[in-house]
C-alpha cells in the first residue's frame, strides 16, 4: 500500500490545476485536464493497490480538485487586489 495513497489524488489534481493556467487555449486547456485527470486517477487507483472501481472515485477526485485550483486562483488573486 502507498504511504500516501488517498492525498496521491490531491497532489495530482493540485498540480494539474496549477498547469491549465499555462495552457494557449481553451481546447489545449479542456485536453491537458482531461488526459492528466484520467492518467493520474489510474495511476492512483493503481499505487494504492484498489480495485478497478476505485476508478470512480479517483479519476473524478483529480478532475475536481484540478478545476478547483484556478477558480481559487483566480478568487484570491482578486481578494488580494482590493
Amino acid at each position: 500500500m502507498f504511504v500516501l495513497g488517498e492525498m496521491f489524488p490531491f497532489l495530482c489534481g493540485i498540480t494539474i490545476g496549477y498547469f491549465m493556467e499555462y495552457a494557449r487555449s481553451p481546447q489545449q486547456r479542456n485536453a491537458i485536464w482531461l488526459g492528466a485527470s484520467f492518467f493520474s486517477g489510474l495511476v492512483a487507483n493503481q499505487l494504492n493497490g484498489e480495485t478497478w472501481l476505485a476508478l470512480f472515485i479517483d479519476i473524478p477526485l483529480v478532475a475536481l480538485t484540478a478545476l478547483a485550483v484556478p477558480y481559487l486562483q483566480r478568487l484570491t488573486r482578486n481578494l488580494r487586489a482590493r
